[in-house]
């Protein structure tokens, strides 16, 4: 369970999420709903905070060319049924949206035991 991310520069591309993260408070390229935590782990949260820390992105830039998030539960994402689809389709809308120049390919494993992968191909024109 997991998602996959074609890029040329993996750390690069980790390191930028993290600075966007950081940029926040309305400043031009600030990622808003995303944070971490001292581990470097990503968790998703609203102004409500229903989904925040309800799971956990771990992040593994140690592959050439392919930069992966493994998705852990908490016990609170546990008491929901959608946690899994929204963390894994709001941190690809993130991608998308903030580093579509530095990927070719953002995709999601399903949740099942099968590794069926759900995926977005950049088109060359839009990176």
């Amino acid at each position: 369970m997991s998602i996959m991310v074609e890029t040329p520069n993996p750390k690069k591309l980790l390191e930028a999420i993290y600075g966007a993260i950081d940029k926040k408070d309305g400043k031009k390229g600030g990622v808003e709903t995303w944070t971490y935590n001292h581990e470097g782990f990503f968790t998703y949260g609203t102004g409500s905070g229903e989904w925040e820390k309800a799971a956990w992105l771990k992040p593994d830039d140690s592959k050439e060319g392919v930069l992966t998030f493994e998705y852990e539960v908490t016990a609170k994402g546990l008491l929901k049924p959608n946690c899994y689809g929204v963390y894994h389709g709001r941190f690809i809308e993130m991608l998308l949206n903030h580093f579509a120049s530095q990927l070719s390919l953002a995709s999601a494993t399903s949740e099942g035991k099968r590794p069926v992968k759900l995926g977005v191909r950049i088109p060359k024109n839009r990176a």
